[in-house]
């Protein structure tokens, strides 16, 4: 997972919504990221107005619906993980 992240953060593409549900393991073993829906361009790119931004998931502080997404915003989620 971290592998994929760095191929889009060098490319200064956002994931955006990382969390376990959008990981799957191939039958290789092998992680896979799923939903590329909220993908878009550091500092550009906006979280959706329906976020889910509630306490049971542990967002980067600042996150807000219809926010700006960033590379460290990925970078929290992936080390939360």
């Amino acid at each position: 997972v971290k592998e994929a992240m760095n191929i889009l953060h060098v490319k200064l593409i956002i994931f955006g919504d990382l969390c376990l549900p959008n990981i799957i393991i191939t039958n290789e073993g092998k992680p896979m990221l799923l939903d590329f829906d909220w993908c878009g361009e550091d500092n550009s790119a906006r979280y959706p107005p329906d976020l889910n931004n509630t306490a049971d998931i542990c967002w980067y502080s600042g996150v807000v619906r219809n926010g700006l997404m960033s590379i460290e915003h990925d970078k929290f989620m992936l080390d939360a993980m």
